[in-house]
């Protein structure tokens, strides 16, 4: 006798393909904005950095100094960030300091070497940017940038 019940839900099956979630179609896109960025430092010669390294230089870039705190908001836990700070520390782009309120915490903030850097980091970024505004339009692009630039509050529990 042939069972004819519909198999088991996976993560292949239980997204619709044509309707997926924001989360994922977010994270598809920084998906493809590390990817094009670590493969144009790459081709110019330029140092890139691992995906768990890029998201914490993000936190810095945003302006967020202390490193427990950014451990929060990756989800990390410190001994973790830690390790991925003294990665960037080795790598010259990052430097660390005692916090002068709070000796227990840790300040991370840019190298004046790779700050030097900032210049053509940005204009690799508009270069990104630049091609997604050729594939969706410029003025679709202007409208998810200002959408993701809202405060968008919190979710009501």
């Amino acid at each position: 006798m042939k069972n004819t019940s519909q198999p088991a839900p996976t993560a292949r099956t239980f997204v619709d393909p044509q309707h997926p979630p924001l989360v994922l179609e977010l994270i598809k896109a920084l998906d493809w904005f590390e990817e094009s960025l670590r493969s144009m430092q790459e081709a110019r010669g330029m140092q890139s950095v691992t995906r768990p390294q890029a998201q914490l230089l993000a936190h810095v870039a945003m302006g967020e100094r202390r490193a427990a705190r950014i451990a929060r908001k990756l989800g990390l836990t410190r001994q973790t960030i830690a390790s991925v700070i003294n990665e960037l520390v080795e790598l010259g782009i990052l430097t660390v300091e005692r916090d002068p309120q709070d000796a227990r915490a840790q300040l991370v903030d840019f190298s004046v070497e790779h700050a030097r850097q900032g210049p053509q980091l940005l204009a690799l970024f508009k270069e990104a940017e630049d091609h997604v505004a050729s594939v969706i339009g410029a003025d679709r692009l202007a409208v998810v940038r200002h959408a993701l630039s809202m405060d968008w509050g919190t979710v009501d529990r």
